[in-house]
């Protein structure tokens, strides 16, 4: 399960690409075909997606169809067939789209706009794959790639080849890294506590 969080405008056809080769290579390799979590970044957009998703020849889900508010499994009924992809057409569930995910892609990487959050997916031990585009997150998006737990690629078929082999980190690294970069009012306290002590001596 991939969760493509925060896609915005002009990435679409990056991840289209994506899915495309991830399931052309299950099919090969006779592998259950991958599940897709696609979520825009705008409500705007989500009429727009689905219609491109379906264009693209794949099945689709909307979240606004497949469950109820509360996401109680007691009331859902009996379950569609699974879909190519899920669309994530709701706001305020972003942790749970990215619950689902073995591995996130954090949109607006591959827009000169710039990647979008990554604190999110980190605290739920995802690994995370974004474009060339980090400025807007350089921190902490630098020390997470170089602790191998996010990860820049440059275009669609770059991202496509990422996807297609395991997940370059596991839930212990990015357990350590989060915990590292985590604490930081417990950390100020201390400091504080620190140099008040030292000031009044």
């Amino acid at each position: 399960v991939i969760t493509i969080a925060s896609a915005i405008e002009g990435e679409d056809v990056v991840y289209l690409h994506a899915i495309a080769a991830l399931r052309a290579d299950h099919v090969a390799r006779g592998l259950p075909a991958p599940l897709f979590i696609y979520v825009p970044r705008r409500p705007e957009r989500f009429k727009e997606v689905a219609q491109t998703i379906l264009a693209n020849g794949l099945t689709l889900l909307r979240r606004s169809e497949l469950f109820d508010e509360a996401l109680s499994p007691a009331d859902w009924g009996r379950a569609p067939p699974l879909p190519d992809v899920i669309l994530g057409d709701s706001l305020g569930e972003m942790y749970f789209y990215l619950s689902m995910g073995d591995q996130v892609i954090v949109g607006g990487g591959f827009n000169p706009k710039g990647a979008h959050n990554i604190i999110e997916p980190l605290a739920l031990k995802k690994p995370i794959l974004t474009g060339p585009h980090i400025g807007t997150i350089e921190y902490p998006f630098v020390e997470a790639e170089a602790a191998r737990v996010a990860r820049s690629v440059p275009d669609a078929e770059a991202l496509a080849q990422a996807l297609l082999v395991p997940p370059f980190s596991d839930p212990k690294q990015i357990t350590s890294f989060f915990e590292a970069h985590s604490g930081a009012t417990k950390k100020t306290l201390v400091a504080l506590d620190r140099l008040l002590g030292n000031s009044s001596t």
